[in-house]
């Protein structure tokens, strides 16, 4: 009997306290909201091309990054605990492609609880074009004027050719890569220098940046003059 009685009292008007008790359920809800706070961070984005193609569209370099948590939780993040990126390494062809960005945080991070994190964006969509490989000259980039009655007579680049990496399309319509300025200005002899290679692309990556081995040849003019009516 007092077993029956017990669950009559329970059932009794049971609506009711049941919408109570859902009411004092997002009570607390609402209570341990108000308790967290909310802090966005703006991290770099690194792009991880490892595989078969490589990144030729034009991607952000930042990820927004919101945190709610406690108060005491949100003053141990820092941007250095927070690493973001993309992954292209398992992507075999060319194409367009949406890529989950990638949020990495350090273990003292992981370790707190409550946290919640959001990215934004969560996906980005990339431009992907397989790999190629060149080899290509390496010119120096002369400039200014040697002293009268002198003129640049050559050059010599040490080593020769170079290595590029980077998208096929691009890496086969390159045939030479620039040196930084060597000025020649008011020389009147051969000499030796180095320079390292120019940005030709920030797609393009080059193996060997130098510094090269570069001899510089100036030599006199040969002048030349025509007498008429002798």
């Amino acid at each position: 009997m007092k077993s029956n009685e017990f669950f009559e009292k329970i059932l009794f008007n049971w609506p009711v306290k049941l919408i109570c008790f859902i009411v004092a359920i997002m009570f607390y809800i609402f209570y341990q909201t108000s308790l967290f706070e909310k802090k966005s961070f703006v991290i770099p984005l690194t792009v991880i091309e490892n595989g078969n193609v490589v990144n030729v569209g034009e991607i952000t370099n930042k990820i927004n990054v919101v945190i709610r948590g406690t108060s005491e939780d949100i003053s141990q993040v820092q941007t250095g605990k927070l690493n973001a990126s993309i992954d292209l390494s398992n992507i075999t062809k060319t194409g367009e492609y949406n890529v989950h960005v990638l949020l990495k945080m350090s273990d003292d991070l992981m370790e707190l609880d409550p946290l919640e994190v959001r990215i934004q964006p969560e996906v980005i969509k990339v431009k992907v074009e397989e790999k190629g490989i060149n080899f290509v000259k390496i010119e120096p980039s002369i400039i200014g004027e040697p002293s009268y009655g002198y003129e640049l007579a050559g050059w010599e680049v040490e080593p020769k050719h170079v290595e590029i990496h980077g998208a096929l399309s691009m890496v086969n319509q390159i045939k030479s890569i620039k040196t930084d300025v060597i000025d020649i200005t008011d020389m009147n002899s051969d000499f030796d220098t180095t320079s390292f290679s120019k940005i030709i692309n920030k797609k393009i990556f080059v193996v060997n940046k130098g510094p090269y081995n570069i001899k510089v040849k100036i030599e006199p003019k040969s002048l030349e003059r025509k007498f008429t009516d002798v």
